[in-house]
């Protein structure tokens, strides 16, 4: 599992990647995901992605992973479902 800090690395890096310059709030899931007082944002980055990422990710492996960490629960927790 990760900590915090990395998942709100990894994150950064997963809006650099698939929503810069695409994504209309682009800006603030990166300061959500920079603010630590608050949980870190994994559905939200995810949903994000899923909206306006290119259609290759729209796979049903995309879909897969994403349901997977979206249904997890509310407290920002970064383990898939089993």
């Amino acid at each position: 599992m990760l900590t915090d800090q990395q998942a709100r690395i990894a994150l950064k890096e997963l809006v650099g990647k698939y929503l810069n310059g695409i994504a209309p709030d682009c800006q603030l899931l990166i300061e959500l995901i920079e603010d630590s007082s608050q949980p870190v944002p994994v559905r939200g980055v995810l949903e994000d992605i899923r909206q306006y990422a290119a259609p290759d990710t729209r796979s049903k492996n995309w879909n897969t992973l994403t349901t997977a960490y979206t249904s997890s629960d509310e407290a920002g927790s970064c383990q898939p479902l089993r």
